[in-house]
């Protein structure tokens, strides 16, 4: 099962590869457990697993996308992840409301 596993990352790595994305290093361990890798769905459209870091905040944990589809757009998702300027829900890590979807 494992090596069946490990051809088909392989397979998805390489899909993901000749379509032209280049592949980064994971970021830092956290603690938090997650499984998230480039896969190809059924149907051939590649997901890549996502990760939104905020250098600037110590403690503010990392936001992961594990699924994400080629077809969404970043911006949508920094305007789902950051609250509106002005909203008054900011992060309780960004005390300087540095982090807007604006």
């Amino acid at each position: 099962e494992r090596g069946v596993n490990l051809a088909q990352r392989r397979k998805d790595f390489d899909a993901v590869t000749a379509l032209g994305v280049k592949l980064g290093p994971a970021p830092a361990a956290t603690g938090a457990a997650f499984d998230a890798f480039p896969r190809l769905e059924v149907d051939g459209s590649p997901r890549f697993p996502v990760v939104f870091c905020y250098p600037e905040a110590d403690d503010a944990p990392p936001d992961l996308l594990e699924c994400c589809p080629a077809s969404d757009l970043l911006a949508d998702w920094l305007l789902t992840l950051l609250p509106d300027p002005g909203a008054g829900a900011r992060p309780p890590w960004d005390a300087e409301d540095r982090y807007l979807a604006a």
